[in-house]
């Protein structure tokens, strides 16, 4: 829900001073991890992920996108 409304808050300052939000893309980048990455890319609003810790490991973060992307099982 807080990141949902962050979206949106960020989305509505953006139509405001820049006149539209269309053509800026919203990257996530809060601990994402592998037990929350599915969950956060489903966030209406959200057009990507930043994975930081989780991706010193070749193997953690592709599980990590394999899992965002289509829920796919460790």
């Amino acid at each position: 829900v807080r990141i949902r409304q962050s979206a949106e808050a960020i989305r509505g300052a953006l139509k405001t001073i820049v006149g539209t939000e269309d053509s800026v893309r919203l990257i996530y980048g809060g601990n994402v991890n592998l037990n929350n990455c599915r969950e956060i890319a489903s966030v209406n609003g959200i057009d990507g992920l930043f994975v930081g810790g989780a991706a010193t490991d070749p193997a953690g973060f592709i599980s990590v996108i394999g899992r965002a992307l289509n829920g796919a099982p460790d």
